[in-house]
């Protein structure tokens, strides 16, 4: 019988995952097809996000050594695909949030700033969210 030790990533959220991007491998033998998801189902995922609605947890394998090695990687992607490869490509600038989206949760000013620049798709992504972090500690 095959055991798979797991245990949860370390201060894992949005940001540290699309850091983590080029470590994980998202195409696996066992894993169905990638980019499937309809735009508006991807939206709806980074709407719940925004609003801090519960999603389903994603599951990850660390490699051995040797195939994180050879793959260059050093996570593969259990379950979750879709989910993280919506979360990339909205950080990456491939979409924008839905026409009808709206923030449920009072925020601050920054926070606000910061859902407002991402409605606008911009493309360099790191340079904006250090302004964030600028407000976040000046603001």
């Amino acid at each position: 019988m095959s055991y798979i030790d797991h245990h949860p990533l370390v201060h894992s959220n949005v940001l540290s995952l699309y850091v983590e991007r080029d470590s994980i491998w998202t195409d696996p033998e066992y894993q169905r097809q990638g980019e499937i998801w309809p735009l508006e189902k991807k939206q709806l995922l980074i709407d719940s996000i925004i609003n801090r609605y519960d999603i389903p947890k994603l599951y990850f394998h660390k490699l051995e050594r040797e195939i994180a090695i050879k793959k260059r990687k050093i996570y593969s992607v259990i379950d979750g695909r879709q989910r993280l490869e919506s979360i990339f490509g909205f950080l990456n600038g491939e979409f924008t949030l839905s026409l009808d989206f709206f923030v449920f949760r009072l925020l601050n000013l920054p926070q606000l700033l910061f859902f407002l620049f991402l409605q606008f798709n911009l493309n360099n992504f790191c340079r904006f969210f250090t302004f964030v972090l600028f407000l976040c500690n000046f603001g």
